[in-house]
């Protein structure tokens, strides 16, 4: 979730926020 965490600062260190972000791709 580092990589998104990069392309997705919005979702901050919340893994769940991650994971919906990886959905969005």
């Amino acid at each position: 979730t580092i990589s998104l965490k990069k392309d997705f600062p919005e979702t901050g260190h919340s893994g769940e926020k991650s994971h919906i972000a990886a959905a969005s791709l």
